[in-house]
């Protein structure tokens, strides 16, 4: 981002002559919009928040600065909420301190988060997320552990323990209010369909989806929502049945689709970090194949001189540069590999996150405690009670059809059923499939047609995001936060599948050769040994 001295507008703030005077540069605390000298790490947090919403790129689309300028953001959040990097900096200013330390190459967790996932479009049904924040505290609780080891100056044990259960708990009631909010959020869009307006719900809904997957990653996550409120939603519904076979049989899928991606999860962790082992430890063995190249050339004997020589005569002029820029270039590409795999690992993290989230709200939603105590209950027995009425209603209808002969006996025709028992057999169907639906215009008037507008509505909801959300998958998202071709990709992808194989197989072969040295070792001991003991006979 550009320096307050080529021309950037920064919001105004109120700056104490003393604090102006101790900082050589105040551009990072203009840039977050804080006082100059601010060391409040909740001042600096909210300050870092408010501003990421309005630089975030996905609401400047228009300005191809956008990204360097949400990146700088993020570093002055980083630089000034730590002590001894705002201490330099606030003495070397802006520029000198990049210098210095190189800091506009490093990036914080949160920072990245936020720029991949954290846009504010999405708060009203995400929220913040919980990796996030564990990831926070499981960093302050590495720098006090470091902190303590390094210069002796740390709290005692029992204090740090006393701070680590104070943050948890403090985590805790933040999660709370989190759940709270969001649930609240989800109420207040879906109000507009249980009050009956379908049609205008269905058209809001559609809008905001095809607002929503213009962000970041907003495809897969109206994906994730979609998901959540249309399967909880039939969960729901299936219940209202008599038996609830269908809210079970729904319920079970759910279950399942959960606990996959959990272990999706878990799996895709492991895997990037075998990946990523596989292809360091390929790098470091083409990297020391080569300076064994060298070494031999250096350091051996004469005929190894001379046997290397030779090699060197049959290759073409300049070969170990080129096989010196093929190690660089594959490097690089691994460095883009792995890019790759992390944010997909991230992704999948964060995607768990959202999915759990959301089914938390979505339950609660659905939940009787939700509904407010002027809504009346359900009548007791209200199947029972409302198959009477609809029985009753058919046999009425039914006498009112009888065709009479003239001395009052029933007439009927062929085998054509009982207008009585179609009427009585066509409520007992209705009872069985559950109360219907409430109509365009109509109102809830119980606290069971409450919830059931709410699963309609979630269903509706539901439907529209998965719709809309399909557009865009994870892995386009992935490739687009890095710049990155679909093709390029691929063949990154096909070459950590080489290096992974190449990587097995030469693991294999050196384990089966010190498996033949041990046995050759053991053979010559063997003979060894046979051969003292017949000198020792003879």
């Amino acid at each position: 981002m550009a320096h307050p001295e080529d021309g950037d507008t920064l919001p105004a703030r109120k700056d104490s002559e003393a604090a102006v005077a101790s900082v050589k540069d105040p551009f990072l605390y203009e840039l977050l919009g804080v006082p100059v000298g601010t060391s409040n790490g909740s001042v600096l947090k909210k300050a870092y928040y408010v501003r990421a919403r309005d630089l975030h790129p996905d609401k400047n689309l228009q300005d191809e600065a956008a990204t360097e300028r949400f990146q700088t953001l993020g570093e002055a959040y980083q630089i000034l909420s730590d002590d001894e990097s705002r201490k330099l900096y606030n003495q070397l200013g802006w520029k000198a301190y990049k210098d210095r330390t190189s800091s506009g190459e490093t990036m914080d967790m949160s920072v990245l988060f936020t720029m991949l996932f954290g846009n504010e479009k999405f708060e009203d049904y995400c929220g913040t997320f919980n990796i996030l924040e564990l990831a926070k505290m499981a960093q302050e609780e590495e720098e006090q552990a470091t902190s303590e080891n390094g210069d002796g100056e740390g709290h005692s044990a029992e204090e740090a323990a006393k701070e680590r259960e104070a943050k948890k708990a403090e985590l805790e009631e933040m999660e709370k209010a989190k759940l709270e909010q969001l649930v609240q959020n989800l109420l207040n869009k879906v109000r507009l369909y249980v009050d009956g307006q379908h049609a205008e719900f269905m058209e809001k809904v559609r809008a905001e989806a095809e607002e929503l997957i213009h962000t970041t990653f907003g495809g897969p996550i109206l994906t994730i929502l979609g998901s959540v409120y249309l399967q909880r939603a039939n969960i729901f519904l299936g219940r209202q049945t008599k038996f609830g076979f269908g809210g079970s049989l729904a319920s079970m899928k759910y279950s399942y689709n959960l606990m996959g991606s959990q272990l999706r999860t878990v799996i895709s962790a492991y895997k990037v970090v075998q990946r990523q082992q596989n292809m360091q430890e390929y790098l470091e063995h083409q990297n020391n194949k080569e300076e064994s190249s060298e070494a031999v050339q250096n350091d051996e004997p004469s005929e190894a001189v001379d046997a290397a020589e030779q090699r060197e005569d049959k290759q073409p002029e300049g070969g170990e540069e080129d096989e010196a820029v093929e190690v660089d270039e594959l490097a690089a590409k691994v460095a883009q590999k792995s890019a790759i795999d992390i944010i997909e690992l991230l992704w999948s993290v964060t995607s768990l996150d959202i999915l759990t989230t959301a089914d938390q709200v979505t339950k609660r939603v659905l939940d009787e405690a939700t509904v407010g105590e002027d809504v009346p209950n359900e009548v007791k027995d209200e199947f029972f009670a409302l198959l009477g009425q609809k029985m009753t209603a058919a046999v009425g209808e039914a006498s009112k059809d009888k065709g009479s002969s003239a001395d009052g006996v029933e007439v009927r025709t062929g085998n054509a059923p009982s207008p009585t028992w179609s009427r009585l057999w066509g409520a007992i169907q209705s009872g069985w499939s559950g109360k219907p639906q409430l109509a365009e215009g109509q109102r809830p008037l119980t606290k069971g047609d409450v919830l059931r507008a709410r699963a309609a509505a979630l269903r509706t909801l539901g439907e529209v995001f998965m719709e809309v959300g399909v557009r865009s998958s994870a892995s386009d998202e992935v490739l687009k936060a890095l710049g990155m071709e679909k093709k390029e990709a691929e063949e990154l992808e096909s070459m950590a599948l080489k290096m992974e194989e190449d990587e097995r197989a030469r693991k294999k072969a050196e384990k089966e050769r010190e498996a033949l040295e041990r046995r050759k070792d053991n053979s010559a001991k063997k003979i060894a040994a046979a051969e003292g003991v017949a000198s020792s006979e003879s």
